[in-house]
């Protein structure tokens, strides 16, 4: 049987394979909790950033309130997004 066939079985116990060469590597895992704060924050400004680049051509683009708000926003959101991560 060839190197090949070995190695598509589960069982590959060469000294090059993948498994073979990462063994007693692997880094523990452990949970997390969700950073809340920073999803918002980055789904704020994201958000503010999507709304004003769609309707920014058909508001003017900064001749108008809605999209200077927009943008302030988007800026502020994504802002203290870098600084929270």
């Amino acid at each position: 049987m060839d190197l090949l066939h070995q190695c598509a079985d589960r069982d590959c116990r060469h000294p090059c394979s993948p498994p073979a060469l990462l063994r007693g590597r692997e880094t523990p895992t452990a949970r997390v909790p969700v950073d809340f704060v920073g999803i918002g924050l980055l789904a704020l400004g994201i958000g503010s950033l999507q709304i004003m680049l769609d309707r920014g051509k058909d508001l003017d683009w900064f001749g108008s309130p809605a999209i200077v708000a927009l943008a302030a926003v988007a800026l502020v959101g994504l802002a203290f997004f870098v600084a929270w991560s």
